[in-house]
């Protein structure tokens, strides 16, 4: 597993979107899992990254951000390649369904390294983690778990 962990201000501006979709190796036909929809700029990217045959599983904790996102996913055309749930991939992790599957994890969560060891299932042997965090001290105890 490789990993990239930084940290950040509240939103991924097109610099650290264009260096996470490289970094992660996002090519058409990946399997890559989100946590941490927010505004679903990411996840668009993400989406056309690995358009016509892959597909970006976005989880959120919060129902109505999950909802409006879907929603703009809907309305941008890009509801085939974008699955969003409603999930505390914090508390719960991903989805057993993936296991071994992605190709790269995305984490934007305010304690990631709790859901460390759950992206590290589901990770495709070569898959890659990345993780976003706003102050050093996230990505210390994300280190620290890894």
């Amino acid at each position: 597993m490789d990993l990239v962990l930084s940290h950040r201000t509240q939103i991924l501006y097109i610099a650290d979107i264009s260096f996470v979709i490289m970094y992660l190796e996002v090519v058409p036909g990946c399997l890559v899992l989100e946590s941490g929809t927010r505004s679903g700029s990411l996840t668009t990217s993400l989406a056309r990254a690995v358009a016509p045959t892959g597909h970006v599983h976005t989880f959120d904790f919060h129902e109505q951000r999950a909802a409006s996102a879907r929603d703009d996913f809907e309305r941008t055309g890009l509801s085939s390649l974008i699955s969003v749930r409603v999930r505390d991939i914090q508390g719960e992790g991903f989805p057993n369904e993936f296991a071994g599957l992605a190709d790269a994890v995305f984490l934007d969560l305010p304690q990631p390294w709790l859901a460390i060891p759950s992206a590290e299932k589901m990770l495709k042997q070569y898959g890659t983690l990345c993780s976003f965090s706003p102050c050093v001290e996230q990505v210390q105890r994300s280190c620290e778990t890894l």
